[in-house]
């Protein structure tokens, strides 16, 4: 009849130790992921900034030296598909441009 209660908590230290050890062990899983993601998310807009300003660059200079429209286009698709994939052949597009402008 008589059921035997610890009234100190002597017993459980383990289990609050265990549960400070769960939680300082999700926190730090938690703020690795969360500072990871936030530094992916900065570098693909610092990529993006600068590849709008380069791709702006390159149209400008079309326009300022009065390039005809379809080579602009033709020039600015090739910027944009190297700006792209980190490669620009720049003798492709120069060898349709004039030979004062090359």
């Amino acid at each position: 009849e008589f059921v035997a209660v610890d009234r100190d908590g002597g017993g459980k230290n383990w289990e609050y130790s265990l549960g400070i050890v769960i939680i300082a062990i999700t926190n730090m899983t938690f703020l690795y992921i969360s500072s990871t993601l936030t530094s992916m998310i900065i570098r693909t807009f610092q990529r993006l900034d600068d590849f709008r300003t380069k791709l702006g660059l390159v149209d400008s200079y079309l326009r300022r030296h009065r390039i005809s429209r379809q080579l602009r286009k033709l020039a600015t698709e090739h910027f944009q598909h190297g700006l792209e994939t980190q490669h620009v052949d720049d003798s492709y597009v120069l060898q349709y441009l004039p030979q004062y402008l090359s």
